[in-house]
C-alpha cells in the first residue's frame, strides 16, 4: 500500500493527484510518485497530459482550471481531441493551413457560375455560403476568373471632357452630331436610346423615383397630346423636366452651370 505523500509545495488536483515543479520541470503525482513529467514550456505534452487525466477519471476539467488557472473548456476540448484523435492530434497535427474546407471542385464550380454571371466577389459568396476571403483566395490563386466586362466603363471625368469637346463643333454636350442633323431634316421621328456602362451617375437617386411617377400618371399627356417627332420627343423632354423639378433645379437655364451626366 502506498501512501499519499507529496513534496511540501505540491498543489492537489485530488486526493491521490497533485502537481509540483522543480527546475522548470513540471511532475504529475500520484500518491506522491511521478507518473507524467514535462518542460514548463511544452504546450503540446501539456495539453496530452491533463487530456489523459481528464480522460482516466483521475480529476476533472474544473480542477485542473483550479491548478493553472486555464479555461476550463480548454480542457474538455483537449479531453475530446484525444478521444476523437488519439495522441497523434496533439503532436503530429494535420496542417491544413492555406487550405479552404469547404471550396470543393463542386462549390468552385457554383463560385464561377455566379461569378460569370456578373454577381460581386460578397454576393457570390453569400450565395454558395462561403466567406469572402475564400473566393478572393481562389481569384488571386487562379482557380476562380472574374467575368471581363465586354466594354470599359466610362468614368464622369471622361464624359465631361467628352462633352466639351462637342462644343467645339455643335455646342457642349451635343454629341450625336449626325443623328442630330437627320433630326433637322426631318429624316429622324425619334432618337434611339442609347446605355453606356458608366462607374457612376450624377443625382442618380432620382432615377429610383421614375416608377413612381409614371404610375402616377406622368406621361398622361399621351391622352390629349400628339407626339413630337425630332432628336427630343415629348416622354425625354417630359420626363428631363420631371428629373429637373426632382434634383431642385428651378429652370433649364441653369443647367449651364451643372454638369449632368
Amino acid at each position: 500500500m502506498q501512501l499519499p505523500i507529496f513534496p511540501s509545495s505540491t498543489k492537489l488536483l485530488s486526493a491521490t493527484w497533485g502537481v509540483f515543479e522543480k527546475d522548470n520541470i513540471v511532475f504529475y503525482l500520484h500518491n506522491g510518485s511521478p507518473v507524467y513529467s514535462h518542460d514548463k514550456n511544452d504546450l503540446k505534452t501539456f495539453r496530452f497530459i491533463t487530456a489523459t487525466l481528464i480522460e482516466n477519471k483521475s480529476c476533472t476539467a474544473t480542477d485542473l482550471h483550479r491548478i493553472f488557472l486555464v479555461g476550463i473548456r480548454n480542457f474538455q476540448r483537449y479531453a475530446k481531441q484525444l478521444r476523437d484523435g488519439g495522441v497523434d492530434v496533439f503532436f503530429k497535427p494535420k496542417d491544413d493551413r492555406g487550405k479552404c474546407h469547404k471550396m470543393t471542385p463542386e462549390v468552385i464550380r457554383k463560385a464561377q457560375e455566379y461569378l460569370d454571371l456578373g454577381y460581386s466577389q460578397k454576393r457570390t459568396a453569400k450565395e454558395i455560403n462561403v466567406n469572402e476571403a475564400s473566393i478572393r483566395y481562389h481569384l488571386k490563386k487562379g482557380t476562380l476568373k472574374k467575368k471581363e466586362l465586354k466594354k470599359e466603363l466610362q468614368s464622369i471625368s471622361e464624359r465631361n471632357r467628352q462633352d466639351l469637346q462637342a462644343g467645339d463643333n455643335l455646342g457642349i454636350a451635343t454629341t450625336r452630331a449626325d443623328e442630330r442633323m437627320l433630326a433637322i431634316n426631318g429624316k429622324l421621328q425619334k432618337t434611339p436610346i442609347e446605355f453606356i456602362p458608366s462607374e457612376g451617375v450624377d443625382f442618380g437617386g432620382v432615377l429610383f423615383l421614375l416608377p413612381s411617377l409614371i404610375e402616377t400618371g406622368l406621361l398622361s399627356y399621351k391622352n390629349h397630346y400628339n407626339k413630337l417627332s425630332g432628336y427630343y420627343d415629348l416622354d425625354v423632354i417630359i420626363l428631363s423636366l420631371s428629373f429637373l423639378y426632382l434634383c431642385r433645379i428651378k429652370n433649364p437655364e441653369q443647367l449651364k452651370r451643372i454638369l449632368l451626366q
